[in-house]
């Protein structure tokens, strides 16, 4: 275990960087665009060890791909908001992405759409709702009618804004598509849980520090110092960037039991899909701390009281 973890601190991203960000010597992008997504047209796909990061809008995949990139190497990571089948057509060797609590993730995206500075809508042409229970209404009302299948585009979407009806399903099953939203007629949960469980580098978005300690690992084959999470002084160390594109603060507590059964309605799918991905990630997780005989998830999730309506 200490010659893992001495391996890790030799590592860009593991203790050295730690102490430069104590020292307030390291750099972090101000700019998401500088590390976010990537170009299709100058990645290159050709070498080896290419890993494609599905990146779901709103969950975490940012700041995600500038966690792993050291650990992964440079220029290995090619992230886009695009479908898991893209793996295949780009040839990467792996596939990575997050998946989150089905209700938080359906508020971000519409804080997203609504309040971020970054969002390619100008404010000028957004048609979002101004708030956020009219949004999430519309769209619990536009399944209920069957209207919501085919390709929506931020621009001309009459909401300007991302398709929230289970996306994260719909991201592990639709056809190659990038940047937009395909919602199909059916969602097909049995695929999306299958695929999940074929991907080979999972996080939880809930479980953000847990989820770079695990993946980290499978990257490098060494433990992080950071992630003894019965150490607080030695779990304090992580320094992860966070990337909120500036949206406003919100909370799931700010809406009445109405408004968050609209949300569990257009969620239906991914609420499976994230039940067998929390299941599979605690189980890696258990698998790593016997191997380096170290706690890195102190909790049970299934036990945290804002995921026991999916868990």
């Amino acid at each position: 275990v200490e010659a893992a973890v001495e391996a890790e601190a030799a590592e860009p991203g593991g203790v050295h960087l730690l102490q430069k960000l104590v020292a307030g010597t390291s750099h972090k992008p101000v700019d998401p665009f500088e590390y976010c997504w990537d170009d299709e047209e100058t990645f290159d796909f050709n070498q080896e060890g290419v890993i494609y990061l599905m990146h779901i809008p709103k969950t975490a995949a940012c700041s995600l791909k500038y966690d792993l990139m050291s650990a992964a190497g440079a220029g290995k990571i090619f992230s886009q908001e695009s479908c898991y089948s893209f793996g295949e057509r780009c040839h990467a060797s792996a596939v990575l992405t997050m998946l989150r609590n089905p209700r938080s993730h359906v508020l971000s995206q519409y804080y997203q759409c609504s309040t971020s500075v970054d969002w390619p809508v100008p404010k000028s042409m957004r048609t979002v709702p101004e708030r956020f229970d009219d949004y999430v209404h519309g769209w619990a009302k536009w399944q209920e009618a069957g209207n919501m299948s085919g390709i929506r585009i931020k621009y001309t979407d009459p909401l300007t804004c991302y398709s929230p009806v289970s996306l994260q399903t719909v991201r592990f099953t639709c056809p190659f598509i990038a940047g937009e939203s395909q919602l199909p007629e059916f969602l097909n949960v049995t695929q999306a849980v299958s695929n999940m469980m074929a991907t080979e580098y999972l996080g939880i978005d809930e479980a953000y520090q847990e989820s770079i300690c695990l993946l980290r690992t499978k990257l490098t084959g060494a433990l992080p110092a950071y992630c003894d999470c019965s150490n607080a002084t030695a779990w304090g160390l992580f320094d992860g960037i966070q990337e909120d594109h500036d949206s406003q603060p919100h909370s799931l507590s700010d809406y009445s039991e109405a408004v968050i059964a609209d949300i569990d309605a257009i969620t239906f799918a991914d609420r499976e899909l994230y039940r067998a991905a929390v299941e599979r990630f605690q189980g890696e997780v258990r698998d790593v701390e016997k191997r380096f005989g170290t706690n890195i998830l102190c909790r049970d999730l299934t036990s945290d009281p804002t995921l026991k309506y999916v868990l």
